[in-house]
């Protein structure tokens, strides 16, 4: 170090005022000021100058590395910018979701920024970006929920099973485990399930179910369960049953029953005990109660 003997000095106090102003103008004397400072009002009678020396090796090189990153200052400052913003931005979008959900048995009807409907099942659940509305009319949907909606720009409603796809229409839609099935009451709808794109005119359905595709002439002018009523036209008994769990909030156990058997009927969703005659009856299960929530359906042996 160039003013080892100045800063010897300076730490025995012995400099003269002509040492002293000179010493002042290095960054010794600086550095030392500091490590004074940081030392507070430490007053040792006396000092061990290979140490004090030391800690200044140690302070200029803290320096040092400072100084050398002094160039990227800037360039960091940007990214912290720039992450800031990114992290204002999430917050803001997910500030703007929307979300609804229905619990077992209950359902829900939901009014859309443009003025659309949206009636949601049992268990089902609904969101969508208030954020960016008016460009993108998009929602995703999991269970099932029957739409009425409003004439204009293209609206997507996302689910796993696909896409659909409309301007203004209604049409309901069920997207359950492995049954997924869409059916048009007004206008037209577009039906995207991987690459292929099935359109669907009023009256018209198509369901996907145990891997098969199969077409639907839709007979009512909408579907029966915003009435209180679930209605089935040859869907698998596993379908009616799962569906009859989501409505009255009970577990449904089967024995020697045929889940893959096709079911045509309905059930009210008003009358427990009517409901379950009116699955139970038409494939001659017998019917026992274990709990209030545990129901046991048999086939009857021959």
């Amino acid at each position: 170090m160039q003013n080892k003997e100045l800063i010897e000095k300076w730490l025995s106090n012995s400099l003269s005022e002509t040492e002293l102003e000179e010493f002042r103008l290095t960054d010794d004397f600086r550095a030392l000021t500091r490590l004074d400072e940081a030392l507070q009002d430490y007053k040792a009678p006396e000092y061990d100058t290979e140490a004090a020396l030391e800690k200044l090796k140690e302070a200029r090189k803290q320096e040092a590395k400072v100084v050398k990153l002094s160039p990227y200052s800037s360039i960091l400052r940007i990214a912290a910018v720039v992450v800031m913003v990114l992290l204002g931005y999430l917050l803001v979008f997910h500030q703007k979701a929307t979300e609804f959900s229905t619990s077992t048995g209950e359902k829900q009807l939901v009014s859309l920024p443009d003025h659309s409907s949206v009636q949601l099942n049992a268990l089902s659940s609904l969101s969508y970006n208030t954020a960016d509305w008016s460009k993108n009319r998009a929602v995703d949907l999991k269970g099932e929920a029957y739409f009425v909606v409003s004439k204009g720009s293209r609206f997507d409603v996302n689910t796993k099973d696909g896409i659909i796809s409309v301007l203004g229409t209604e049409f309901n839609v069920k997207s359950r485990e492995a049954f997924f099935e869409v059916q048009c009451f007004e206008g037209h709808v577009a039906v995207i399930v991987q690459r292929d794109t099935i359109q669907l005119l009023a009256g018209n359905g198509i369901r996907f179910s145990e891997g098969n595709k199969q077409f639907l002439e839709v007979l009512y002018a909408g579907p029966a369960w915003t009435k209180n009523e679930s209605r089935f036209e040859s869907v698998p008994f596993s379908e009616v049953i799962s569906e009859f769990e989501r409505q009255f909030d009970v577990t449904i156990e089967t024995k020697n029953v045929d889940l893959t058997k096709y079911f045509s009927g309905s059930f009210t969703h008003g009358d427990f005990e009517i409901a379950l005659k009116s699955i139970s009856t038409p494939l001659n299960l017998t019917i026992e109660k274990t709990t209030d929530k545990h129901i046991v359906l048999s086939a009857v042996k021959e």
